[in-house]
């Protein structure tokens, strides 16, 4: 036997958990006052220290990009600074807000600008940010890639961008989304463009979709002349070529849902059904107009192409334009490549120079050496320091007799009671030298056999 029953809700406040077991409502009145004024204490000390440890912070952070490169504009020509000025600095920064206000820093920094495009010339920086999610919203809003987009936008819009914060995470959560949807629907139409595009001779736009799909990155691909030459070469194609063309194009998009393209793959479909339907009337509409030389009115074959073509450069226009038009693209994108190869590709001799010239750079148990010729550096680092201050030619054995009171040599023993050298300071020694010749620092004499000559100079 069920019985309904039904209870009222009861609405309890957080000042009725304070007159609980007192006889006096009145106490729990004031003990609830208190306790909202010691939290309203607590909360705004919290942010009082947040707000001084921020500013700190960012203090911190302008100190470290005015003394980066501090020398660069004046010493930029020497060769010591291009070296230095080559390596990022870069520096971490945990928590904490970004510029007050972007746009008034904007206005303060044109009256700044020097009229000279030189003067702007920096090495990069890079600033790591951990955490960026946890992050308050207005971190967002002076964030250049948000900025740049807020730029172009009403003032209504800009007001609400820099302090609505809920209207600010919205936005920002529709450009991640708009670019994802970006990325959907860039693959497929790529692919059909390179089905028509491989079968033009000469590949205009490449014969691998890699060459197109960094021409598709790089600029608006529908301005280029070499797209406009395969357009021209499009519009030419003979029957069999755009059926089969149009075949491999819908083969593509039929794995896409219609969701992405819209009726895109639809569209193809009629395009394909249309050409073979009217296969009879096409070659009878060719034949007649090759007989009576009309060239004025176009068929309804070649109508039927240029629709086509039409409808091919409405998609790449549509889906493939470049990443730089999406808003946050810089989440995803990174433009500055040769900066990113000129660090990945290295140079092997100034490596070689580095390590072996100065081993604390890469050994933690060197870093109060550094500098130093001591017998706590491996043999090769001892042998390389005491070539570079040879000529020409260098004595194996005046080579040797230094190596070895490097090596043999405490701090606290006495030069003139070194023994002979031994064997094993002497194979230590062969060693070494056969692997500065393996890197290509020296190699035999032919001048004289108890000499090898050096082979770099300058330091490197």
């Amino acid at each position: 036997m069920k019985v309904g029953l039904t209870a009222r809700q009861l609405v309890i406040l957080a000042a009725d958990y304070f007159n609980e077991g007192l006889k006096d409502p009145e106490d729990g009145r004031k003990r609830f006052e208190s306790c909202q004024f010691l939290w309203q204490q607590m909360k705004l000390q919290t942010e009082q220290l947040q707000e001084e440890l921020n500013r700190k912070l960012f203090d911190n952070l302008i100190s470290f990009l005015k003394k980066s490169h501090s020398d660069f504009h004046d010493q930029k020509s020497g060769w010591s600074c291009r070296v230095r000025s080559s390596e990022i600095p870069t520096a971490a920064l945990l928590l904490g807000k970004l510029f007050f206000s972007y746009i008034h820093l904007i206005n303060n920094s044109t009256e700044l600008m020097p009229s000279s495009p030189g003067h702007w010339q920096a090495p990069p920086v890079v600033v790591v940010f951990k955490d960026l999610e946890s992050f308050p919203a207005n971190v967002l809003q002076e964030f250049i890639v948000i900025s740049s987009y807020v730029e172009n936008q009403t003032p209504e819009t800009q007001v609400k961008f820099l302090t609505n914060d809920s209207y600010l995470k919205e936005t920002a959560q529709t450009f991640l989304e708009n670019l994802h949807s970006y990325h959907e629907n860039f693959i497929p139409v790529l692919r059909c463009l390179h089905q028509f595009t491989c079968i033009l001779p000469k590949y205009p736009l490449g014969k691998q979709i890699r060459e197109l799909y960094c021409a598709c990155l790089e600029k608006k691909v529908w301005e280029t002349e070499d797209y406009i030459s395969a357009l021209q070469l499009l519009r030419m194609l003979a029957k069999e070529e755009l059926v089969a063309t149009l075949q491999k194009c819908v083969e593509v998009l039929r794995p896409y849902s219609e969701r992405q393209l819209g009726g895109t793959l639809k569209k193809l479909e009629e395009f394909l059904v249309q050409l073979q339907c009217h296969e009879g009337k096409i070659l009878a509409t060719l034949l007649e107009m090759k007989e009576t030389r009309r060239t004025k009115k176009l068929s309804k074959f070649e109508s039927l192409r240029l629709e086509v073509i039409d409808f091919l450069d409405s998609l790449v226009r549509d889906y493939l334009a470049p990443p730089e038009t999406q808003p946050l693209y810089e989440v995803v994108y990174f433009s500055a490549a040769s900066i990113l190869r000129k660090h990945l590709n290295a140079v092997p001799r100034i490596a070689f120079h580095t390590a072996l010239n100065n081993p604390s750079s890469y050994l933690k148990s060197l870093e109060n050496e550094a500098g130093a010729l001591t017998n706590a550096a491996p043999d090769i680092c001892i042998a390389y320091k005491l070539h570079l201050e040879c000529g020409r030619l260098i004595n194996l054995y005046d080579w040797l007799e230094a190596f070895a009171t490097v090596v043999n040599t405490n701090d606290d023993s006495d030069l003139d009671s070194l023994e002979p050298v031994d064997e094993m300071t002497h194979a230590r020694f062969i060693r070494a030298v056969s692997e500065l010749e393996l890197l290509g620092f020296v190699k035999p004499s032919k001048q004289k056999t108890d000499h090898v000559a050096r082979l770099t100079w300058g330091g490197c």
